[in-house]
């Protein structure tokens, strides 16, 4: 095995099972277990904006008059007629069942959000008789998706161990290469090694391993490859971070008929996860007793965007409105490290306790996400409210990963133009008005981003809405809740290449997300 080779290898094994689970807003599977899911997850964005937008659904496109022009068409500032602060914050509610070997298990987690604050500069064209009545200008903080969330599963595999994993993963490598600390492409395969967790199939007559052994096993597996028992199995995964933006944005009003905008953006990236896979055999006769693994990741990214959009009005009770996001140019740093502990019996039969650990790695790379257009309508039934729809294109044809070496994710980059696709999104809502009051509500669907040549998991998602306000002379608030529902499946190893592919345990979960958010604004001159 040459060092190229073996570098990318170690890349594959050391960071795919980082990726074999997303956010419930990104792309979820259990058979593509690297990078590309992981730049889907960073190209499906989260419901986000102001609270008046997220209780109508996410629905902006023909609106206007609202904050949340800024990250979806900047056109909406034109509607502006005073200087605005506005600050949106709330909370996020991540709940996720997981069905793992036909046992249930439940998981919450509860995350305060900060979702935006901006500031809206407005300036009047005093002369009278122009077309161009007048402009703003924006500056913005917002949070445009969000990771938190936590789940478990326990069960009983009655056929497979990650183990084998471990095997096939070193399977064709020295074991003279494993012992050399200099190696270092092998950190991961070093680990497992070192914990007994794979061992060498061919012993010297002295008891010390041959050099030039390049097959291994397990301890959990008899000579005829039957288990020596029942495997328990649990897990507990936690994630945090989620993806903001910067902008600074532009919108003007010409003869209150058309208006435009246009903005750029500083993205930022954060993310990390951790995750404690843990396998008891349950049996005595077995040399392997149990084993931890423990994975931690810490993906860290700055990027850039730009967005523009129009607005038209035709006449009072209607308006027309389109706008086009780029892709984020994301330039991206992973951190990572496993630790292993394990508890095998020595040849007398009294267990034994084993540490071993990866040394941190460090892995840069360049993330393209998928870009985006819209088109949307909205009808004024006079001073009593409106009714309003977008619809969105997904371009994640746009979506693709590289570094230096273009090779490293050659494999993925075909996995993303296999089997993902463009898609369309649906949004719609309301608004009725009581005096100062007001009431919404709205529903938003995303489609499922691969296609059914990937598996028959719909990974699309469902939202609805609610919300109120309050509309006063110098400031305003408003409401929202939002309930989020998508399924996705979680694979904890892969058994590709190997004798027992296709035997790989499967968690079925599904996913509802709440978030609750209040937005209050200033109007000054």
């Amino acid at each position: 095995m040459n060092k190229s080779s073996a570098f990318k290898n170690f890349l594959f094994f050391l960071l795919c099972p980082f990726f074999a689970i997303h956010s419930p807003f990104g792309g979820w599977g259990a058979f593509a277990q690297t990078y590309a899911e992981s730049a889907v997850q960073f190209s499906r964005l989260s419901m986000n904006g102001s609270a008046r937008y997220q209780g109508l659904g996410g629905t902006q496109t023909a609106l206007g008059g609202d904050i949340g022009a800024i990250t979806g068409n900047p056109a909406g500032l034109g509607f502006f007629q005073k200087s605005e602060f506005t600050v949106t914050t709330g909370v996020n509610v991540a709940q996720t069942n997981t069905t793992y070997f036909q046992k249930d298990f439940q998981a919450e987690k509860i995350t305060p959000i900060l979702q935006n604050f901006a500031m809206v500069f407005c300036f009047d064209n005093d002369e009278p008789n122009k077309k161009f009545k007048n402009g703003s200008l924006a500056i913005s903080f917002s949070r445009v998706n969000n990771f938190n969330q936590s789940f478990a599963y326990q069960g009983i595999n009655k056929r497979t161990t990650k183990t084998d994993s471990y095997v096939a993963q070193a399977d064709g490598i020295r074991a003279g290469d494993l012992e050399d600390l200099n190696q270092s492409q092998l950190e991961y395969q070093r680990a497992t090694y070192f914990s007994f967790l794979v061992n060498p199939v061919l012993i010297l007559s002295n008891g010390q391993t041959f050099p030039d052994n390049r097959e291994y096993f397990t301890f959990a597996r008899r000579g005829n490859n039957q288990l020596y028992g029942n495997i328990d199995q649990s897990e507990e995964v936690i994630s945090k971070g989620g993806e903001n933006q910067w902008n600074i944005s532009y919108g003007g009003n010409i003869s209150d008929k058309f208006y435009f905008g246009a903005g750029l953006a500083v993205n930022t990236l954060r993310y990390s996860r951790r995750k404690e896979y843990n396998e008891k055999v349950l049996t005595d006769t077995c040399d392997l007793v149990r084993f931890t693994e423990t994975e931690t990741l810490t993906t860290a990214g700055t990027g850039f965007s730009m967005n523009a959009g129009v607005i038209y009005r035709p006449f009072n009770f209607m308006r027309v409105g389109a706008s086009i996001h780029s892709p984020t140019w994301y330039s991206v740093k992973d951190n990572f490290r496993n630790d292993f502990n394990s508890t095998v019996k020595n040849t007398q039969g009294v267990p034994k306790v084993y540490q071993e650990f990866t040394l941190p790695g460090e892995f840069e790379y360049r993330l393209t996400t998928a870009w985006r257009a819209t088109g949307g309508v909205a009808f004024f039934v006079g001073k009593y409210g409106f009714i309003t729809a977008d619809v969105e294109y997904l371009g994640n044809d746009a979506v693709k990963l590289g570094n230096n070496d273009g090779r490293v994710f050659e494999n993925d980059n075909k996995f993303l133009r296999t089997y993902l696709r463009n898609t369309l999104n649906y949004k719609a809502g309301a608004e009725l008005r009581l005096d100062i009051f007001r009431l919404r509500a709205g529903y938003n669907f995303q489609d499922n981003p691969y296609s059914n040549k990937l598996d028959n998991l719909d990974r699309s998602i469902t939202t609805y809405t609610a919300g109120a306000g309050m509309r006063l002379t110098n400031w305003y608030w408003d409401v929202a809740l939002s309930q989020a529902n998508t399924k996705s499946i979680y694979q904890p190893y892969s058994l590709a290449g190997t004798d027992y592919e296709g035997l790989e345990p499967i968690a079925q979960q599904k996913h509802t997300i709440w978030q609750g958010v209040l937005s209050v604004g200033f109007y000054f001159e």
